[in-house]
């Protein structure tokens, strides 16, 4: 079975290819590893029905299966929350912030990220893995992190395959075996902590095995040898 992949275009595979090299340098240079911290948003549907997970039916011979359990219905613009989280390598999560609205990045890195931050300070030389959008990478955000003394990934060695999206949809996954539709911001953050929390405990750790021996082989044969 053939497996998703990104759509490179032009030199991005190159790029790709480049940054993960670079990186990979960054995380162990020569005076020692360092301890990644990374951080990312997703959507989330309040209806846990309409998150894109297989669903099955059982086709009994002789048995009329009505159309409702053939058919899977989604809305068009389902209601949703926007949800940050950060994690460390060792599969420790922050707590999540959600929000109906736009996340205003420069309050979530000033605030959550850097209280976060500073909670892994006892675990080494800590390096800051953002995700590649350009909110990561504004002006303010930049200023702010360098004024902390915030090492992190330059956006020329991000190569954008983060253990973090595994997390994302080991989490929607849950949610969606929960069967529920929270709209309501304080019961579906109770809820999402509940299950990042389970996630993390659970998964954490094995998410980051070997990831920088990854980033080491995707430097030097490209990323899609480690898909």
């Amino acid at each position: 079975m053939k497996q998703s992949a990104p759509l490179y275009k032009k030199d991005q595979a190159e790029r790709a290819k480049r940054a993960c090299k670079k990186l990979y340098k960054q995380l162990v240079p020569s005076g020692g590893e360092k301890f990644v911290i990374m951080d990312d948003e997703t959507y989330v549907p309040c209806d846990s029905s309409q998150l894109p997970c297989k669903q099955f039916w059982n086709d009994v011979p002789g048995v009329e299966v009505p159309q409702e359990f053939k058919v899977k219905r989604k809305e068009k613009f389902p209601a949703k929350f926007l949800i940050w989280q950060a994690i460390s390598q060792d599969g420790v999560i922050s707590e999540a912030f959600v929000s109906k609205q736009i996340l205003n990045l420069n309050n979530i890195i000033k605030g959550p990220f850097l209280k976060f931050f500073r909670s892994q300070k006892d675990k080494g030389h800590l390096l800051f893995w953002p995700d590649l959008a350009t909110s990561h990478y504004q002006k303010d955000v930049i200023a702010f992190l360098k004024k902390e003394k915030i090492e992190f990934v330059p956006k020329v060695a991000n190569p954008q395959c983060r253990p973090i999206e595994k997390f994302w949809a080991l989490c929607k996954l849950q949610y969606h075996k929960t069967g529920k539709n929270l709209t309501n911001q304080t019961a579906f953050k109770r809820e999402w902590t509940r299950i990042s929390k389970l996630v993390a405990s659970k998964h954490g750790k094995n998410l980051f095995v070997h990831f920088k021996q990854r980033l080491q082989l995707a430097g030097d044969n490209g990323p899609e040898s480690v898909m």
